[in-house]
């Protein structure tokens, strides 16, 4: 029977808890109506999903004997060709979103998940399937195929190809992410202030969604940073601290996820103040209501988002041909599909 020191059951514990909800994420996006940024998050969770599953199974079946013995079985080299494969969606994808959320705010377009979703999609996974098959190429005459051991993970030995092949592009992405979340952040911050006067729970339920988007992208953005920063300095030098913020920064990952989309009432569980209702359940209805926020949709609508634009993004009010249901939220109308 495999052994396990403290340390390891902490990262095992952290590694179930997050598998676990990152399956409930998953469950609940497949049985939820498909709403803007839906597919991409589907593909994020289940990526995420999958790579912390199969990254644990070298871990609970070798335990502390890992480095030793399991760094040469054929377990650990196929979790690690599997995790290689999954680990650029994980990174990928938070991107991608941050991007969908910054164009939708800046030009009020939800249908640019929609419009991108086949290109960009099918671009993160063509580069993902290239870069395990150049991987696995060029590794087969390495020793144990490439795959060395971290502190709790097979994985692969991080020599130039790896560093040129995953830090480079990652800087990008992350240089890019992090001023879109900054000024998504700051656009969510204007139309707040645009209701000053009706700072209220109705205002609050309509930046809802976005504002979960808008979270996300900031804690993307630092995880990111988190496992591209220690993997930039290792590849200089070794550092046991950076090896385990890298460990248990993966182990957090569905916890982090969950903290954000976990809530069918609030934005983010740790934002109670700001609320969130689902795609499937309307607006509450009242007699004042649809005159109420008829007016509120009209000025919402209006408010330019661009300060060098005056002209005023009247597309929420415009009528639909397709057979949709839809109420305000900060984007300018919120998307469901009618079942009659």
């Amino acid at each position: 029977m495999p052994l396990y020191n403290l340390s390891t059951i902490i990262y095992i514990v952290l590694q179930f808890i997050s598998i676990f909800l990152l399956g409930v994420l998953v469950f609940a996006l497949l049985t939820s109506t498909p709403q803007f940024s839906h597919t991409t998050l589907l593909q994020l969770f289940i990526s995420a999903f999958l790579f912390n599953s199969i990254g644990l199974l070298p871990l609970l079946m070798f335990g502390d004997d890992l480095k030793i013995i399991g760094v040469h079985s054929l377990l650990c080299i196929i979790c690690q060709k599997f995790t290689a494969f999954l680990f650029l969606p994980t990174h990928i994808f938070p991107v991608v979103l941050v991007f969908y959320l910054w164009y939708a705010l800046v030009r009020g377009d939800l249908r640019i998940e929609q419009k991108c979703l086949y290109y960009v999609s099918g671009t993160v996974w063509l580069y993902t399937i290239c870069n395990s098959i150049a991987s696995i190429l060029i590794e087969r005459n390495h020793d144990n195929f490439g795959t060395t051991v971290s502190l709790y993970m097979c994985v692969e030995v991080f020599g130039d190809r790896r560093y040129y092949g995953y830090v480079i592009p990652n800087m990008i992405l992350t240089g890019l992410s992090i001023p879109m979340s900054c000024h998504s952040g700051y656009i969510l911050w204007k139309r707040w202030k645009t209701f000053s006067s009706n700072q209220n729970r109705s205002t609050a339920i309509k930046l809802g969604h976005s504002v979960r988007l808008c979270v996300f992208s900031s804690i993307s953005s630092v995880f990111l940073m988190a496992t591209l920063i220690p993997r930039m300095i290792m590849y200089h030098e070794t550092n046991p601290i950076l090896q385990y913020i890298l460990a248990f920064s993966t182990a957090l990952l569905g916890v982090l996820l969950f903290l954000v989309f976990g809530s069918n009432r609030k934005a983010a569980i740790f934002l109670p103040c700001c609320y969130y209702i689902p795609p499937t359940i309307p607006p509450p209805s009242s007699p004042d209501y649809s005159e109420q926020n008829e007016h509120e949709l009209r000025t919402f609508a209006s408010v330019t988002i661009n300060p060098s634009d005056n002209s005023c993004k009247t597309d929420a009010i415009q009528s639909e041909k397709n057979s949709f249901v839809h109420w305000p939220n900060t984007f300018g109308e919120h998307y469901v599909h009618n079942s009659s």
